[in-house]
């Protein structure tokens, strides 16, 4: 056994994939079998193969024999996370726990930013303007730069939705726009005060201090939805925050559901005390209800605000035409007289 690029390599006796065979992907162009790995080999387990391949632009990705006869294998070097980023030379152990049999924290947070930025269900959110620098796109350079990062290691050795990475309080502080994730703007924050600044950044704090005023129930339910981290089904997952960015519309449409719900709910249950699920349920309607109040009365105050520009334009122009009828009755010699006053004004 050797080791090479992160992998285990055992010898290959393969008569049908043997080192050196040339073969074809369906996207990346083709590639040399280079090696086998010891993954999936199991005692008394009859399992897949796989095999280290090198395409004929440098990138080298493990793939099983069955996605190698169909092609299915893709150069590390290939941008097929949402059109822009790719794996480089990452190794193994990078994105993928071989303890665990699962994606690591690393490989998991990067795309979960690419998703953010450049998935389609994101684009009527916050994120829809919001950038990966170019060396963020190659997985192998985020591996490494993170590690640099404020509090790297508390989010490091922390639970999964302790701590989240945060480009925003950097990009404020030095104006940076549109907003991007790079190893200069980005920071490791815990998720409550992540969220927190979030809610404060768009003003939503600001609307249940300002229009809720002694409301104390409607203010404990939105730091509720906070603390709890609630999420509404509209095109994906989304929170409480991304509530504030869709039309009226949308809004109607995630209210109808949760109301629909909320009757399903009652109709299965036979007891009279409301479950946590239930209240979960009431809270998002009641928010939903009070965000959309909140929208139709900008909405009117938008309204009347037009209507009142319309007045004053109008009434400008009455106060012009009464300038020009007050003129028009003037004799010859007074307005004489007014360009005389006039020119010695001038002079």
């Amino acid at each position: 056994m050797e080791q090479f690029n992160g992998y285990t390599i055992i010898e290959n006796t393969s008569k049908k994939y043997p080192n050196g065979s040339r073969w074809s992907s369906n996207s990346c162009g083709d590639f040399t079998i280079i090696g086998k790995t010891d993954r999936g080999i199991e005692k008394g387990v009859k399992s897949l193969k796989y095999f280290l391949c090198r395409f004929d632009d440098g990138g080298i990705v493990e793939a099983d024999m069955t996605n190698i006869k169909s092609g299915n294998v893709r150069s590390p070097f290939h941008r097929n996370y949402y059109g822009v980023g790719y794996l480089g030379d990452s190794k193994l152990f990078e994105y993928w726990d071989t303890i665990t049999h699962r994606f690591t924290k690393e490989y998991n947070t990067w795309q979960g930013m690419l998703r953010r930025c450049y998935s389609k269900e994101y684009q009527n959110t916050p994120y829809k303007n919001v950038l990966v620098c170019d060396r963020w796109k190659n997985f192998h350079n985020f591996y490494q730069d993170i590690k640099k990062l404020p509090n790297y290691e508390l989010w490091k050795n922390s639970g999964k939705f302790e701590f989240s990475i945060d480009k925003d309080v950097i990009c404020e502080e030095t104006n940076r726009w549109p907003k991007i994730y790079s190893p200069t703007t980005c920071i490791f924050m815990p998720r409550e005060e992540n969220t927190r600044e979030a809610a404060i950044r768009n003003n939503k704090y600001g609307y249940i201090e300002k229009e809720l005023g002694d409301d104390s129930y409607m203010k404990n339910i939105f730091m509720n939805a906070t603390k709890n981290k609630y999420r509404y089904n509209y095109k994906g997952l989304i929170t409480t925050e991304d509530l504030w960015v869709l039309s009226l519309e949308e809004l109607d449409s995630i209210y109808k559901n949760l109301k629909k719900q909320q009757k399903e709910s009652t109709e299965e249950s036979l007891l009279t005390e409301v479950s946590k699920e239930d209240k979960v349920i009431n809270e998002k309607i009641e928010i939903v209800k009070a965000i959309v109040a909140d929208k139709l009365a900008a909405k009117e105050r938008a309204k009347n605000a037009a209507k009142k520009k319309a007045e004053n334009q109008r009434i400008l122009e009455i106060m012009a035409d009464k300038q020009d009828a007050a003129l028009k009755e003037k004799s010859l010699e007074e307005l004489q007289a007014m360009l005389s006053d006039e020119d010695e004004e001038e002079e």
